[in-house]
């Protein structure tokens, strides 16, 4: 179980799609779709207005595949998600695996910062009071 299962079973939250979007929203949302988007700030590259349509097509087809819901194409969807309508259905299962593949791995528990950061974790301290020692 990973930290955001554990967070939803801790809280109670036994909607599915709370916890797909609290994982959408952690990684590919905040992290991938920001480097696909503005790859000119990670790299020492020049953008075009080509380039950037691509790209923005790119992070949108991306974005549809981390929805949980399946999502509607009509005529007064956008000709850029017309591209790949057919696609998304596979990449969401993509997306699916990942997530559960996720779910059932075990902590690396072989490097000494995970076996701190797991002791960290299990400490049985009250988490109602502040540590000052601890937020030096």
């Amino acid at each position: 179980m990973d930290f955001l299962d554990a967070e939803a079973a801790r809280l109670q939250i036994n909607d599915p799609e709370v916890v797909h979007t609290w994982k959408n929203n952690a990684l590919p949302l905040r992290y991938w779709i920001s480097i696909i988007k503005s790859p000119d700030v990670v790299f020492d590259v020049r953008k075009n207005n080509n380039i950037d349509s691509c790209l923005s097509v790119i992070a949108q087809t991306f974005i549809d595949a981390t929805y949980y819901e399946d999502m509607t194409i009509d005529k007064s969807s956008q000709s850029s998600r017309l591209l790949y309508c057919k696609e998304i259905p596979t990449y969401k299962q993509h997306v699916r695996e990942f997530y559960g593949e996720i779910t059932t791995c075990r902590p690396d528990l072989g490097s000494g910062s995970g076996r701190r950061l797991h002791q960290e974790q299990n400490r049985d301290d009250t988490p109602q009071t502040f540590g000052a020692l601890r937020a030096v």
